[in-house]
């Protein structure tokens, strides 16, 4: 039986051409909606490949240009979950320019004395634990 990748959501971005916040114009890719469904410490891999336009997909030969890696990131089960923190100036930025992520306002940390759920997004591509 294949293994069942650990995260879901969008893992492929197409390139976006907007302004950083020195308003220089740069590329961004953007995976808003990936999650995790294993808690734990993690890197994501990143990972750039060439796709030439052409009729169709399927024809068209593709290029790995570059790869790399991210800081290790924490993953928390829903219970251990800190809360959410207000979206930062790249990303509401970002928003402002038409891309479409969650733009959050303001902090919502949970409070150790309350219960409540939270779901846990994640901005990156593919994922490996390490050892």
């Amino acid at each position: 039986m294949p293994l069942k990748s650990p995260l879901s959501g969008t893992t492929l971005s197409s390139h976006n051409r907007v302004k950083a916040l020195s308003d220089e114009p740069v590329t961004v890719f953007c995976f808003p909606d990936l999650r995790s469904w294993i808690d734990g410490r993690f890197r994501l891999r990143f990972a750039l490949f060439y796709l030439p336009k052409g009729d169709s997909p399927l024809s068209r030969p593709t290029s790995f240009m570059a790869s790399v890696m991210s800081e290790k990131l924490t993953i928390y089960t829903q219970k251990e979950f800190p809360g959410v923190y207000e979206s930062t100036p790249l990303s509401k930025k970002l928003n402002k320019q038409g891309i479409l992520i969650p733009i959050r306002n303001r902090n919502r940390l949970r409070n150790n004395d309350e219960e409540s759920s939270a779901n846990v997004e994640i901005e990156y591509s593919d994922q490996e634990q390490d050892a």
